[in-house]
């Protein structure tokens, strides 16, 4: 009795009626009845094409949390509390990326790794964790 996984390899693209090939290359495969690919290789290559796109959605947030971070540190460096909310925005801060939310009373802070911030109507406050 063959396993679901097993029929499924046997009758893949590149089958040709003589076993189970391997997903990436399409070579015969030997040795346990399940085994999927003819290399590490192959297993390899057939993974990090399975994943690529959800490894650069994640690659593109955190370049943006990281840019944010530095931004907030850059303009926040001479100790003040507070900027304006258009220079922080022309300089390239994306307000929508951020690691949390605090929600107080009277406010929502977001939490970019150590730093928190508020956006106000004309400012952008800024408080350490």
């Amino acid at each position: 009795m063959q396993t679901k996984d097993v029929a499924d390899r046997q009758e893949g693209p590149f089958s040709d009626g003589q076993g189970p090939r391997c997903r990436v290359c399409g070579k015969p495969l030997y040795g346990r009845p399940d085994k999927r690919f003819c290399s590490s290789r192959c297993k390899n290559i057939f993974n990090n094409s399975k994943y690529r796109e959800q490894r650069r959605l994640l690659d593109s947030f955190n370049g943006t949390l990281r840019a944010n971070y530095f931004l907030l540190r850059q303009m926040f460096a001479d100790g003040r509390r507070h900027c304006p909310k258009n220079d922080l925005l022309s300089a390239g801060f994306a307000p929508d990326c951020y690691n949390s939310v605090i929600v107080t009373p009277l406010s929502k802070w977001y939490r970019c790794f150590d730093l928190c911030y508020r956006i106000g109507f004309k400012f952008v406050y800024l408080r350490k964790k």
